[in-house]
């Protein structure tokens, strides 16, 4: 932890780390306590570095060697842009990508540069390089290292935000207040608090204009996942549907548990999923393994919704990458559905079996991104979005508080 993560113990265990050694010298020195002065052997030019170093090879005992520089220390200006291509002002969506991680560059902006109603203006990444390969490779007009300069430019009227889950809800809340229309990749909060600050700036921003906050639940986007709510459109009954997620583990050292975990960070999604078919989760109860390592568990979640339907999400994290990974079957009215990873979904009903087939499968990133363009450049109002991803949120949150509780925890 302490050597790869940079993480102090705690002064009663270990008082003297190797940060805590040299900070201490450092301070003795600044309060005169220990002179440098009779340390110093040799003090070179820093033209004479060579000779210095050769002296250090030598046999003679050296103490102390000093480089000097001819010029003054002086404070440089940070440089948090770099300016890339020249872009005109254009009527298409201009987007600010904050956070250019694998997934975004995979998933999200593949589709988006192959929209005609989107430009992608800038990137911002902490890690100047990455920033500026991405900026390079999709045309941007420039990089930076601070979201604040995106969210400063009028040029750009949205932001895509990609970055570490517990920074979505500060970024997004910014950004509203700063004018933008948003999309933000799931979880959009890792706790109520957060989701309380996001929900006052979301109503804060859409009281001044329509504004979009999209969270990216790519699913509920998928023609799979759309096809099987209108196959179940004109129920009267509830229905029972079951998500079995066969997810494979993840590294014990991998950032996701540091940031909320795997059960806000991808269960949301199939919370989202559910939601669609039956609308917003009335109550929601987890459960998790026992005797697994905290970092990475498998999780059941049960749900129920309004209309009497019930759902429950099987998460596991220990089965063979040769089983499919998501299979999701809805029962009601006589009738069933079957999504088999997002590739094939078979419909059951009146003694009749049909078929739809996508290749490759479509979980739904390009009619997502393709409806966030939707909104922004057409300026439609956004509240069924936000209040969609408000209570898939919401239920993910309560799930969570569930498995510190005796009792199921009302998403209300």
């Amino acid at each position: 932890e302490y050597e790869d993560r940079g993480i102090d113990y705690p002064y009663p265990f270990v008082r003297w780390t190797q940060g805590r050694n040299l900070e201490g010298f450092l301070n003795i020195v600044a309060d005169g306590r220990v002179q440098i002065a009779p340390l110093t052997s040799h003090t070179f030019d820093v033209a004479m570095a060579p000779a210095a170093y050769e002296l250090l090879q030598s046999a003679s005992f050296q103490l102390g060697i000093l480089l000097e520089y001819p010029q003054p220390l002086r404070e440089l200006p940070v440089r948090t842009r770099v300016h890339i291509h020249a872009r005109k002002p254009t009527d298409r969506v201009s987007i600010g990508i904050i956070g250019p991680g694998s997934h975004v560059r995979d998933r999200l902006l593949p589709p988006l540069r192959a929209s005609n109603g989107a430009v992608l203006h800038a990137v911002c990444s902490k890690h100047g390089p990455t920033g500026r390969r991405v900026a390079d490779e999709i045309g941007a007009s420039y990089c930076a290292s601070d979201y604040r300069e995106i969210l400063a430019d009028t040029d750009i009227n949205a932001v895509l935000i990609g970055t570490q889950h517990d920074s979505h809800a500060r970024i997004v809340c910014d950004a509203l207040a700063a004018g933008k229309h948003v999309f933000v990749e799931k979880p959009l909060a890792l706790s109520q608090a957060e989701l309380a600050d996001v929900a006052h700036a979301y109503e804060h921003a859409s009281a001044r204009r329509n504004t979009a906050l999209l969270v990216g639940f790519n699913r509920r986007h998928s023609p799979h996942l759309v096809r099987t709510a209108e196959f179940f459109a004109r129920r009267t009954e509830p229905l029972t549907m079951v998500y079995r997620i066969n997810a494979g583990a993840l590294d014990p050292n991998h950032w996701v548990h540091r940031q909320g975990g795997r059960l806000l960070g991808e269960i949301c999604h199939f919370i989202d999923a559910l939601s669609v078919l039956a609308g917003a989760p009335q109550s929601v109860h987890a459960l998790r393994t026992r005797g697994a390592p905290d970092t990475d568990n498998d999780y059941i979640v049960n749900l129920t919704f309004a209309d009497g339907s019930v759902g429950t999400i099987a998460y596991a994290v220990r089965g063979d990458n040769s089983v499919s990974k998501e299979r999701l079957e809805v029962f009601g009215q006589g009738q069933a559905a079957i999504v088999d990873d997002y590739a094939v979904t078979s419909f059951h009903g009146g003694g009749r079996k049909r078929h739809l087939r996508t290749r490759p499968r479509d979980k739904g990133f390009a009619a997502q991104m393709a409806h966030f363009v939707t909104l922004v450049g057409q300026d439609v109002p956004g509240g069924c979005d936000w209040a969609t991803a408000h209570a898939s949120t919401l239920a993910t949150l309560q799930a969570q508080a569930s498995l510190e509780a005796p009792h199921s925890a009302a998403a209300t």
